[in-house]
């Protein structure tokens, strides 16, 4: 029987960026790997919800078009740059709009991860994700023999044990904007690369985030629920969309901007309203980043065969 869950109702309200990345919750999160600032509690607006994408460990976010899974997105991005430094993290970034993230670019030779076979900061063309992942799958076993070959456990263990920073292994994060456009592609391809290896990438400090405006059955699967146990519902068109998204048909009264959130490291259920970070405001963070002196070099994932 399909669980029931009413959120609560309020008036929209505006949540910035500013507030949740500078209250204390997020700024002495010491013991977060990957600490993201997400928004605030609808219950409790003094509450900032933070949580650890390296506790999670792979994130879905679904919900219908223009209500705020990209921002999400932005949000989450700005809290890992905010935190963590070019030598700690890289994104892999795949965006078949080739829209929302364009500002990444400036960026790309700091916090971008790209394959020998396709050097552009954002991945747009089913056939470079294809690429993408398959390289991904050799960089999991590539970093699985790194870590155990030291006894270690995961990465952070791993990073803590060796001594010359510029071996340290940096945290990936690939996140997928509109999953179900390359799924639709790809059939089952995309999904079976994906579930192959999800499992295992967490503990090598990989982590996905996927995105989808489509959360049908055909796309967000019983695997890939299997694989992305952390959800964040943005308002859905139907009932039965709510229900595939999180197991609960309520996500179909929320207003834009509010999300729940259900899974490890989100607790049981949670009503937030996400933190707004416009494109623009994006942007201009991105470029004062270009503006600080770095020393990290561009992240190059294996050649995966594939052309």
């Amino acid at each position: 029987m399909l669980k029931t869950y009413q959120p609560e109702y309020v008036i929209q309200r505006y949540v910035s960026m500013h507030s949740v990345i500078a209250s204390d919750r997020f700024l002495y999160s010491q013991t977060m790997s990957l600490p993201v600032a997400i928004g605030r509690s609808i219950q409790n607006s003094q509450l900032v919800y933070v949580f650890d994408l390296a506790k999670m460990p792979h994130l879905l976010i679904a919900g219908a078009c223009g209500q705020g899974k990209t921002n999400a997105v932005r949000a989450i991005i700005t809290s890992l740059l905010f935190r963590k430094r070019p030598s700690e993290l890289k994104f892999v970034i795949m965006d078949s709009s080739c829209i929302e993230y364009k500002s990444m670019r400036y960026i790309s030779q700091r916090y971008i991860a790209s394959t020998p076979n396709n050097k552009e900061p954002i991945i747009t063309k089913y056939s470079q994700v294809i690429d993408v992942l398959n390289s991904l799958t050799i960089e999991v076993e590539k970093r699985k023999m790194l870590i155990e070959g030291t006894n270690c456990a995961n990465i952070d263990e791993y990073n803590k044990l060796i001594r010359d920073s510029s071996k340290a292994l940096p945290h990936l994060i690939v996140i997928i904007d509109e999953y179900g456009d390359f799924a639709i592609q790809g059939g089952k391809e995309t999904e079976r690369l994906i579930v192959n290896f999800a499992g295992r990438a967490h503990e090598v400090g990989i982590h996905f985030i996927l995105t989808t405006q489509r959360p049908a059955t055909k796309v967000v699967t019983n695997a890939i629920k299997e694989c992305f146990r952390a959800k964040i519902a943005f308002r859905a068109e139907t009932s039965s969309d709510s229900a595939n998204i999180i197991d609960l048909d309520a996500a179909t009264n929320l207003s834009r901007g509010e999300m729940l959130m259900v899974g490890k490291g989100l607790g049981c259920i949670a009503q937030a309203q996400c933190a707004l970070i416009e494109r623009q405001e994006f942007e201009e963070f991105i470029k004062y980043i270009v503006n600080q002196p770095y020393t990290a070099s561009q992240y190059i994932l294996p050649n995966s065969e594939t052309n």
